[in-house]
């Protein structure tokens, strides 16, 4: 990393090598995505399309967080490490938006955007669950923070810029690794 920018030296690609351990843990949580999606689609056509826009607002605003920070896993054949499976798309998107010029207030702005539109993606769902039972919301939210500590605590260690992307200086917060 350069200290004087912050930015990474993709000199040399970085491989992610726990993508093995990465892909055990999403295939389940992008399934459990997809149900809830079916759930919503259960009430009605508008809140499953909402239910979609968060998570595409998301990607797209996390697109242009990839491309500022240089990550070494933008586009094909690399593989990101991304927060909740469906980011990984941000990867592919990155692409297309590193030609826009590189703003830090637009890159806070879209960091703060995608967090926001990927909490309203995991919390979006509690409401259809209440309606099934008190049970179910219970243990949505359970699995949700056990996903949220495995993910910081095992995968996000392992990224190439745990040290500049958002959610790894949240990781680092969290596991104290750092005085920040």
């Amino acid at each position: 990393m350069k200290a004087a920018d912050n930015t990474i030296d993709n000199s040399n690609k970085h491989r992610f090598s726990k993508k093995f351990f990465y892909i055990a843990v999403h295939l389940p949580l992008i399934g459990l995505f997809c149900i809830l999606g079916f759930y919503i689609y259960s009430f009605n056509l508008t809140f499953l399309l909402l239910y979609i826009f968060f998570a595409l607002i998301s990607i797209l605003f996390q697109s242009y967080c990839c491309a500022f920070q240089e990550c070494p896993y933008i586009g094909f054949p690399s593989f990101c490490p991304g927060i909740g499976g469906f980011l990984i798309l941000s990867s592919y998107l990155a692409l297309f938006v590193k030609k826009l010029p590189k703003s830090k207030l637009w890159f806070n702005l879209s960091a703060s955007i995608a967090g926001l539109s990927a909490f309203v993606f995991v919390i979006y769902p509690v409401f259809f669950l209440i309606k099934l039972n008190l049970l179910s919301p219970l243990l949505y939210l359970l699995l949700t923070l056990v996903y949220i500590i495995s993910f910081f605590s095992l995968i996000c260690p392992g990224c190439a810029i745990v040290k500049i992307c958002p959610g790894g200086v949240f990781s680092r917060k969290i596991r104290k690794c750092d005085n920040l």
